[in-house]
């Protein structure tokens, strides 16, 4: 798919679906013809065709019920991504907003955001960010061969140099992790060491 193509409004509809099933706990069970077309501002028939389109397409399944509810294919959720966050202790409880956050950025149109994540050494960060890279992949935001790179500031406290020649190599900007890592993740551990 070209970069600089536009998107079509059956995609945009699919990006849609796609983020509020992941991120909105109020779609869990799927998401009606009438909320897409709100947020779009389209009638719901046009809407109805598009959402009949991608379960042709297999992008998406749709409830017997009224109204009928979309939502993603089991494959498309992924189970890994769903076994690595439901083994992380607190998924349904103190880490289960964090864990929407951090969804919400993986799947932002257009790009993912950069997320800070601030916590105590030894609670799992290291594990919690690999879960959100295997989230990116799961989500078709990454690629299957989408590089995860990891830098420990930690490493480099002493010599601040040797990081920034790291991360940005002033030599050549292709050497540099941020370089390496597009398309994929770049992990700054302990970035309060630098």
């Amino acid at each position: 798919m070209e970069c600089n193509r536009m998107k079509t409004t059956k995609e945009s509809v699919f990006e849609f679906v796609q983020k509020q099933l992941m991120t909105n706990m109020d779609f869990k069970d799927g998401i009606s013809t009438k909320v897409i077309a709100e947020y779009f501002q389209l009638q719901r028939s046009n809407v109805s065709t598009l959402l009949n389109e991608l379960v042709k397409d297999n992008r998406l399944e749709k409830t017997n019920t009224r109204p009928v509810l979309y939502y993603l294919p089991q494959k498309e959720v992924g189970n890994e991504l769903n076994t690595v966050g439901k083994a992380m202790i607190g998924t349904d409880g103190s880490l289960a907003k964090a864990l929407q956050v951090a969804k919400a950025a993986i799947l932002y149109p257009n790009n993912s955001l950069n997320v800070l994540v601030t916590a105590k050494p030894g609670s799992g960060t290291t594990h919690f960010v690999y879960t959100l890279y295997l989230y990116g992949k799961e989500a078709g935001v990454f690629s299957e061969c989408a590089p995860f790179y990891k830098i420990n500031c930690r490493h480099y406290k002493n010599n601040i140099e040797e990081l920034d020649e790291k991360l940005f190599s002033p030599k050549n900007i292709e050497d540099s992790l941020f370089a390496k890592s597009r398309g994929g993740m770049l992990f700054i551990d302990n970035v309060n060491f630098s």
